[in-house]
């Protein structure tokens, strides 16, 4: 049977939706964004970088997991008037828990 294509109605796992670390590159970037000094060079950028990684809170990153329940609720709503399979659902819920484990 094989993996269900990008091209129909209802999203994939890859869906920035579901993606966490999207959330996490947001925040990383605005905390890069409001240093009061630009990073100078390629090593000064990834000294900044690395510097704001350690900021980022457990807080925040576990907000982010504990979120998946409502947004993966938020994509099925979305889906209505379209056949969610339960394959998808099965999916999306083997995602969420794999991530919660650190698998």
């Amino acid at each position: 049977m094989g993996f269900p294509n990008s091209t129909g109605p209802h999203p994939l796992p890859s869906s920035p939706d579901l993606n966490l670390i999207e959330n996490v590159w947001y925040i990383l970037k605005d905390m890069l964004n409001k240093r009061r000094v630009r990073p100078q060079g390629r090593e000064g950028r990834a000294d900044a970088i690395r510097e704001e990684w350690e900021r980022i809170s457990e807080v925040d990153l576990l907000t982010f997991i504990d979120s998946m329940p409502q947004r993966i609720e938020a994509i099925i709503v979305a889906s209505e008037g379209h056949t969610l399979g339960e394959f998808h659902v099965f999916l999306l819920f083997c995602i969420y828990f794999l991530i919660i484990f650190n698998f």
